[in-house]
Parts: structure tokens; sequence; C-alpha cells
């Protein structure tokens, strides 16, 4: 199982930029990239990918790509071309005909050494058989944009489905803010993370490298406040890096953060937050500051509505 490899992909907003994609996740260590597979230049990408150290999932639309064919054949061909992955969609196709299929997918997909991004399934627990499965749309018809009303069940559930987006390729989505979808990789568990990206997404180097560096599994996590249907602000620790999100509704909140609930007295962190800026909507904009903090700090949080925010705190040592 060395090969199943959780990680973020980047996802292109169009085939015409899939090179440039592979090129934007080699930059920035991103591990995967999600190519459709009508892609015109499918070979000529995974050469690319594969010498930049970045694995290609490839994207399968309609049931009919994988459904009533040998998954074994179509899988071990997918593999011998370089292909790391698939993702399949079986969005209004879970009825127990289906079910029998994901089976044998999810088995062939093992064998053939691909990892599998599955939309649309409602299996809790599937990746406890299948290693390779990294992810399940595990309730159905609940957006990534209404994480705030959903996040604890979809947390229980095990690997979801995240989709972050880069704002030109949010536009015609009810995403929230781009803090908001910052904080949704730190809220949510996803070991197979997307991030769609628009042509212009190398123009913010410090955004990009912040979701880059965002671990894709954490230590330990720690609730700091829940309140169904209003807000959720979790605290994650990896390593020595701790990590604090929160999400709210399509109301307005401010959120005041106790250092003390993290932090032991004595410690200091350099904290960099990416928040909303003061009259952003839905679609709007964020703020990057960069301070240090203790224990005995607070820190007041405005979040707009479908908004968010997320922080990195990084240890500076002990007073």
């Amino acid at each position: 199982t060395d090969w199943i490899r959780p990680g973020k992909s980047l996802v292109p907003s169009s085939d015409t930029v899939l090179l440039q994609t592979i090129d934007l996740a080699a930059k920035y260590g991103f591990e995967y990239v999600t190519a459709d597979a009508a892609a015109g230049n499918l070979d000529c990408a995974i050469a690319r990918a594969d010498s930049a150290g970045v694995g290609i999932i490839l994207h399968l639309h309609r049931k009919a790509d994988y459904e009533g064919r040998n998954p074994e054949r179509i899988f071990r061909k997918y593999a011998s071309m370089g292909i790391k992955g698939v993702k399949l969609d079986f969005r209004g196709a879970a009825d127990f005909l289906s079910s029998q299929k994901l089976e044998a997918i999810c088995s062939a997909a093992a064998d053939a050494g691909l990892v599998l991004d599955l939309q649309g399934v409602v299996s809790p627990g599937l990746n406890r058989k299948y290693p390779n499965v990294l992810n399940c749309g595990n309730l159905p018809d609940v957006p990534d944009g209404n994480a705030s009303k959903s996040h604890a069940a979809r947390r229980q559930l095990g690997g979801d489905n995240l989709a972050a987006m880069w704002a030109e390729a949010a536009r015609h989505w009810d995403c929230g803010t781009e803090s908001r979808r910052l904080a949704e990789f730190v809220i949510l568990d996803s070991p197979l993370a997307e991030f769609r990206c628009g042509t212009d997404s190398d123009r913010d180097s410090l955004y990009m490298d912040f979701v880059s560096s965002i671990p894709t599994a954490f230590d330990r996590t720690l609730p700091l406040e829940v309140v169904p249907g209003k807000i959720v602000v979790n605290s994650r620790k990896k390593g020595k890096l701790r990590y604090v999100a929160g999400m709210n509704s399509d109301e307005a909140a401010e959120y005041v953060l106790y250092m003390d609930k993290i932090i032991a007295p004595g410690e200091n962190y350099k904290v960099t937050m990416f928040s909303d800026t003061e009259g952003t909507g839905e679609k709007g904009g964020y703020v990057v500051r960069e301070f240090k903090v203790n224990a005995f700090d607070k820190i007041k949080i405005r979040m707009a509505p479908g908004g968010g925010f997320v922080m990195r705190l990084v240890p500076v040592g002990r007073q």
C-alpha cells in the first residue's frame, strides 16, 4: 500500500491550461492534478507530470465510461499509461446494482494500483476495506458551500469530497469567501482535497503557498466552538504546527479566540492568518496578517456572510 498517497489535487479550469496547471502543482508541491478524460493533450500531460513528480488523476464524468465495461482491463490500461488515480461520478446512481459494481470497481482499482476519488457515493467505511478509496461524497445533496451546517456529520463519515476553488473558478458557485474555502481544508477531513484553480492562480504566491502547506491529515483535533447552522471553529495540530479555522453561516459573525484554549503559558507562536475583508460579500476577498501570540492573547475575528478564517501557528520558543 505504499503507492496509496493522500494529498491535494489541482483542478484546471479548462483543458487548455492543463499543462500550466501541472507546472503550478510542481511549483507549490501539490501531489496531484485532476485531468479530464477527454483532454486532447493527455499523453503529453502525463509525461510532463511524471517528470515533475506530480500524479495525474483521471476524471471520468459519464457512467458509460466505466459501467458495463471490464474495470480490470480499463484500470490496467490507465495504470500502464502512468495514471495514478481515477475520479468517478456516481451521482444519482447509488442503487443496489451500482453498489455491486462499486465493489468490483474498488477491487479492480486496487489491483491496478490506482487511488479512487468517488463522487456521489454514500458508503461510510468503504476505505476500511479499500484503502485506495481516498474520498467519498458521504452526504448526498450537501455541497461544500453549506459545510458549516453539516460539518459534524461529514467528519463522522470519513474522507469527504472537498473542492475549494480559486476566485476565478468560483464565480459561478455558491462557495462562500476565499477565507472560508481555505478554512475547509482544515475543518473537513479529505485525504484528497481538490483545489480548482483558474488561469490566474499564480498571481498570489502567498495564498498558494498557504494552501499547499496545509496537511491532509492531523495528529489532534480540538473543537473550540460548534453551533449547528451558525458557526464551527476547530483547532488542529500536526507535529509542532497548529492550525485554527472557522466557518459561519450566511449571516456575518464575530468570534473571539482565546489563545489559552490551545497553547500553554510560556509558549510563543508566529501566526499567519487569512480572514475576510471588511464589507466582504459571499464572493469577497481576504486579508493576510502576520503577528505573534502567547497564551494571554485574544483575537477578535470578523467573518462575512458565508465567510471564515484560518490561521497557522508556528512555535518560536518559550518565554
